[in-house]
C-alpha cells in the first residue's frame, strides 16, 4: 500500500489553510493557487507578482500604456519613450526643463539681438535670415518671443530694431512652412501687457511700452494695413506713462508720443484723441515742470500741423527744452 505524504498531515491550527509540500510552494511543478506566479504563496490581498521576463525591455508582459522597461508604481503615469523627448520636437511636462534645442534658440537669439542696431536696416534684415533658419518648432518660436521681449525691456536701444526684427520675421513666417511667428509675438506682447502691472515703475515698464509702441508702427497685415488691435493697449501704456512723475519715463513718452502719432492718425483717431486730451490734463499743469511742459506743448502743436512741424519751430522748441533742463 502507498505511504501517506508526510508534509500534508502537519498539525494546523483551527481555519489555519494547508500551506502545501515544499512543491506546492517553490518548485515549478508545484500545485499553485488561480492567477498566482511561480515562486510562492501571496499574502491575503496582495496582487500577483510579475515573473522577471515581465520587467524586461523585450519581450515581457506590460500594463495598457505602460512604457518598455519594467512595471510601473500604482499611480505612476507612462513615461514618454525617447522619440516624445527629443531635442527638436519632444513634449515637455510642466516645470521640465528646456531641451536643447531651447537652450540653442535662446544662446543665438541673445547673440543676434543684442547686436542690432536701429540705424542699419541690413544688419536687421539678416539678423531676421539667420534666426528664421533656425526656427523648427513652436517652442522654439516662443522662445524667441521671449527673449526679444526681455531684452527689450532692459536696453532702452532695442526696441526700435527689435520691432523692425519683428515685423521682417513675420512676415517670413507667413509666406512659408513652419511656426507663425507673428502669431507667437502677438500673444506674447498680450501676456506682457496684462502682466504690466507688476513693471510699473521700473525700467521694464518703459522698456515693454516702447516695444509695443514700435510694434504699433511697424507691423503690418497683407494688404499693408496696421494692426488695429494693437492701438488700445498702446494708448493705455502711454496714458499710464503720462499719469507717473518719473522724468525719464515721460523723456520716453514724448519720443513715442511724436512716433506713434502718425501712424494712430491714420487708424484710430479717437486713441490720438484721448492721448492728446490727457497731455493737456496732465501735463501742461503747474504742478508739471517746465521742461515736460514745454515738450508736451511740442507734441500737441505738432498734432495740430498735421506732425510736420517746420525748422524754425522744432529749433525753437529744442532750444527751449535744453535751456529748461539746465535750471
Amino acid at each position: 500500500p502507498r505511504q501517506p505524504n508526510i508534509s500534508v498531515t502537519i498539525n494546523r491550527k483551527p481555519g489555519q489553510p494547508s500551506e502545501g509540500t515544499v512543491a506546492e510552494r517553490s518548485a515549478p511543478g508545484g500545485l499553485r493557487k488561480p492567477g498566482e506566479p511561480v515562486g510562492g504563496l501571496r499574502k491575503p490581498g496582495e496582487p500577483a507578482q510579475a515573473s522577471t521576463v515581465d520587467g524586461q525591455a523585450t519581450g515581457g508582459l506590460r500594463k495598457p500604456g505602460e512604457p518598455a522597461g519594467g512595471l510601473r508604481k500604482p499611480g505612476e503615469p507612462a513615461q514618454a519613450n525617447a522619440g516624445e523627448t527629443s531635442a527638436t520636437n519632444g513634449l515637455r511636462k510642466p516645470g521640465e526643463p528646456a531641451s536643447a534645442s531651447q537652450n540653442a534658440m535662446k544662446s543665438l537669439a541673445r547673440q543676434v539681438v543684442t547686436s542690432l542696431r536701429c540705424e542699419d536696416n541690413d544688419s536687421v534684415v539678416k539678423s531676421a535670415k539667420t534666426l528664421f533658419g533656425a526656427l523648427k518648432t513652436e517652442e522654439d518660436a516662443d522662445t524667441l518671443a521671449d527673449c526679444i521681449i526681455s531684452i527689450s525691456e532692459y536696453d532702452s536701444e532695442k526696441p526700435d530694431p527689435c520691432a523692425s526684427l519683428i515685423s521682417k520675421l513675420s512676415e517670413m513666417s507667413i509666406s512659408a512652412d513652419g511656426p507663425n511667428f507673428r502669431t507667437h509675438i502677438l500673444r506674447k506682447c498680450h501676456k506682457r501687457f496684462m502682466e504690466r502691472g507688476e513693471l510699473r515703475g521700473t525700467e521694464a515698464y518703459s522698456g515693454f511700452a516702447s516695444l509695443l509702441a514700435f510694434v504699433f508702427c511697424r507691423l503690418k497685415l497683407a494688404d499693408g494695413q496696421r494692426f488695429a488691435v494693437l492701438a488700445e493697449p498702446v494708448t493705455e501704456c502711454l496714458i499710464e506713462m503720462m499719469n507717473g512723475s518719473n522724468p525719464d519715463e515721460l523723456e520716453v513718452l514724448f519720443y513715442l508720443l511724436e512716433e506713434v502719432g502718425p501712424a494712430m492718425d491714420e487708424i484710430s483717431t479717437d486713441h490720438l484723441d484721448k492721448l492728446m486730451h490727457t497731455c493737456r490734463e496732465q501735463l501742461l499743469t503747474a504742478d508739471c515742470p517746465p521742461a515736460e511742459r514745454c515738450s508736451a506743448m511740442q507734441i500737441l502743436e505738432l498734432r495740430a500741423s498735421g506732425w510736420k512741424m517746420n525748422k524754425t519751430l522744432v529749433r525753437y522748441y529744442n532750444r527751449k527744452s535744453r535751456d529748461l533742463r539746465m535750471y
